[in-house]
């Protein structure tokens, strides 16, 4: 059995190898050794089931509700390539994950996704309470663009309380939406007391044509 061989490497390279044939029946035993520790061989589990075009669906989303985090986190990080409503539905029920790491997985692959059916459920996850998470979150609805999420992006770049990096995702998130009503509190936040906020919400600015933006940016 070469994925039980002695050597690590060798493990890693036969797990990167069943992911490059695309065998289905090899999921089960690539999704296995997410939870092997000895040889640190979850990277290469996930890229193998990224590289998998061919692998079902099902087993993937079976894999979100595995007892193990390991593996729950990269099922979460495979479905990112996966937009099925199935897929869309699992992910959704994964934002509530016991494990931040696998909510901050599921909220990125929601926003790879691009389904409107994420938006509700990514705004209330903008409420957790691990910032990782609430970046993620902020980062998803950048990218669904979707100018219903306004009001709770803003929220999330006013409130000091978060770190530097919701608070940027949350500035970056309001350029992308191209909701006006963003145009004032971005101009709010230019002379944040934070450089990085600052940057962000400049560049979110120069995304609209807005006159109002032009005298504080200047």
């Amino acid at each position: 059995d070469a994925l039980g061989d002695a050597n690590c490497d060798v493990r890693k390279k036969v797990v990167l190898t069943l992911g490059t044939l695309g065998d289905p029946e090899a999921v089960p035993l690539v999704l296995a050794r997410m939870k092997e520790q000895k040889c640190d061989i979850r990277d290469e589990a996930a890229q193998a089931l990224e590289k998998a075009d061919s692998v079902p669906e099902q087993p993937l989303i079976d894999a979100l509700s595995d007892k193990n985090q390991f593996v729950r986190e990269g099922a979460a990080m495979v479905l990112a390539r996966r937009s099925s409503p199935g897929v869309v539905d699992a992910l959704i029920a994964a934002l509530r994950d016991e494990s931040s790491k696998v909510r901050a997985r599921a909220a990125h692959a929601l926003g790879l996704a691009g389904d409107a059916r994420a938006v509700s459920p990514l705004v209330g996850v903008l409420k957790d309470a691990d910032q990782a998470v609430r970046e993620e979150a902020a980062r998803a609805l950048g990218a669904l663009r979707i100018r219903e999420a306004t009001d709770a992006l803003v929220e999330q770049l006013e409130d000091t309380k978060n770190n530097r990096y919701v608070r940027e995702a949350a500035a970056a998130a309001l350029g992308d939406t191209g909701d006006p009503a963003a145009v004032r509190p971005l101009v709010s936040s230019l002379p944040d007391r934070n450089p990085y906020v600052r940057e962000k919400a400049a560049e979110a600015l120069g995304k609209w044509n807005d006159p109002s933006a032009g005298e504080p940016l200047r």
